[in-house]
């Protein structure tokens, strides 16, 4: 009994995995790397055919003195132009 409740975790985890793949695959190509681009207030690009933009929420100093910034995600759907939110993303500005 074991091994088939390990095999059913294993079989149900993989196709999450697919299912997550999948739904991301829909915005294929992604945000700009903006690390090194000194922290716009916000940027624009279009990848995959799929406008992406990004815009600072905030600017921190680190212990070090290096400043990144946290920015919001949004990609547009093609069709729609909706805005479809993704998780933030923080860079190093410099």
């Amino acid at each position: 009994m074991r091994k088939k409740a390990q095999l059913a975790a294993v079989t149900l985890a993989g196709g999450m995995l697919a299912l997550t793949m999948s739904t991301s695959a829909h915005a294929a190509g992604g945000p700009t790397n903006l690390t090194g681009k000194g922290c716009p207030s916000s940027y624009d690009n279009n990848s995959g055919g799929v406008r992406w933009i990004q815009t600072l929420k905030s600017k921190t100093q680190s212990s070090t003195q290096r400043w990144y910034g946290l920015y919001k995600v949004v990609y547009l759907k093609p069709n729609t132009q909706e805005p479809v939110s993704q998780p933030n993303r923080e860079y190093a500005c410099w």
